[in-house]
C-alpha cells in the first residue's frame, strides 16, 4: 500500500528553525501535484486518477477520486479555494467552481499536460512533452503552440517566462520567451547527465534550475549567467525547487543512499544547501507548494 505525505512548513521571522509535521492519506497512492490555494484548503492529485481535499491543513482529506477509469492525474492548480483546473492522462483539462464537487470546461487539449501557471482567473498556461497552451479566458479555450519543453515550466507574468528542454544524450536546456511564449531563446544549457527537471524565479533576475545528480543552480541576471551550487555526481534527481523571498527555499527529490537526502534548505540564497532532516522517506519526492512565506507542503511517493 503507498500512501501520501504531506509535510507542513512553519517559519519563524525571528529563527531560521524550520520544522516539517507529517500527513497521510490513508490508502493513497502516488501524489503527482498539489495546490493549496490557503493554509486550510488544499488538493492533491495522482496515480489512478485519485483526487483528494483536505479544508483543515491536512488534518482529514476527503476522497474526490474520479472512479471507473485507469487514468493518472498528473497536475493540479486551484486559483482559489474554489475555482481550480485537474490534468488527466486522458488528454483532457477539467475546471471545477465548487471544490471539486463537479467538474466542467473537460477541454481535449491533445497531449498529457503534466504542469500548469495560473497568473489569475483568467490567464494561465499549460505544459507539456513539446506544447505550451495558454489560455486568456479562464480555461474556456486554450491556444496551444509546439515548443520544446519537457514539461516543466514557470511564468512570472502573461510574457515573461522559462522551461526546461531535455533534448537527449546527457544534455538539458533552459529556455526563456519574453512575448508570452511566441519564441523561445535558449540561455543555458548543462552537460554530464545534469538534466533539468523543475525552474523556480523570484522576480526577472532571480531564479534557479534543479535536476538530476542533486543539481542545483541559480542566476541572477534572468538567466543569462549560473552559478552551480549543489552537485553530487552519484546522487538522482531533485525534481521541484521553491522560494519564499532571495534567501529562503528548498529542493527536494529522490533519496540519495550516500547522505540520506531527499529534501534540502538553504536560508543563505543557495550559497550553501543543508539536508533538511525533518524530511525523511524513501519514496521520491515530487512537488514542493507554498500557500504564503509560513505555510507550504510538500507532496510524493509512499508516505
Amino acid at each position: 500500500m503507498r500512501v501520501l505525505v504531506l509535510l507542513l512548513f512553519l517559519f519563524s521571522a525571528v529563527s531560521s528553525f524550520a520544522q516539517w509535521q507529517h500527513y497521510n492519506v490513508a490508502s493513497s497512492p502516488d501524489i503527482f501535484d498539489s495546490s493549496f490555494p490557503s493554509a486550510q484548503t488544499g488538493y492533491v492529485c495522482g496515480y489512478g486518477n485519485r483526487f483528494f481535499k483536505t479544508t483543515n491543513g491536512g488534518s482529514v482529506w476527503i476522497d474526490l477520486s474520479f472512479q471507473g477509469t485507469a487514468q493518472n492525474l498528473n497536475a493540479v492548480c486551484f486559483i482559489n479555494t474554489l475555482t481550480g483546473f485537474l490534468a488527466s492522462t486522458n488528454d483532457t483539462v477539467y475546471k471545477t467552481s465548487n471544490g471539486g464537487a463537479a467538474w466542467y470546461y473537460r477541454v481535449g487539449m491533445g497531449y498529457q499536460v503534466s504542469n500548469f501557471r495560473f497568473l489569475d482567473s483568467l490567464n494561465g498556461y499549460a505544459f507539456g512533452n513539446n506544447r505550451i497552451s495558454v489560455t486568456s479566458d479562464g480555461g474556456a479555450s486554450w491556444n496551444t503552440t509546439n515548443v520544446f519543453t519537457s514539461g516543466s515550466a514557470f511564468f512570472l507574468n502573461n510574457t515573461t517566462g522559462w522551461t526546461t528542454y531535455y533534448p537527449g544524450g546527457g544534455n538539458s536546456e533552459l529556455h526563456k520567451t519574453t512575448d508570452g511564449g511566441a519564441s523561445w531563446q535558449t540561455l543555458y544549457s548543462t552537460t554530464d547527465f545534469k538534466i533539468l527537471y523543475d525552474v523556480f524565479f523570484l522576480n526577472n533576475n532571480t531564479g534557479w534550475v534543479c535536476g538530476y545528480r542533486h543539481f542545483i543552480a541559480r542566476t541572477g541576471d534572468g538567466g543569462l549567467t549560473w552559478q552551480v551550487q549543489n552537485e553530487l555526481a552519484s546522487a538522482p534527481g531533485l525534481y521541484s525547487i521553491y522560494f519564499i523571498n532571495q534567501n529562503t527555499g528548498w529542493a527536494a527529490g529522490d533519496n540519495y543512499n550516500g547522505n540520506s537526502a531527499c529534501c534540502y534548505f538553504t536560508t543563505n540564497g543557495g550559497a550553501s544547501w543543508n539536508k533538511e532532516n525533518s524530511v525523511t522517506q524513501g519514496g521520491r519526492l515530487t512537488k514542493i507548494r507554498f500557500s504564503s512565506q509560513d505555510t507550504g507542503w510538500i507532496v510524493g511517493q509512499y508516505g
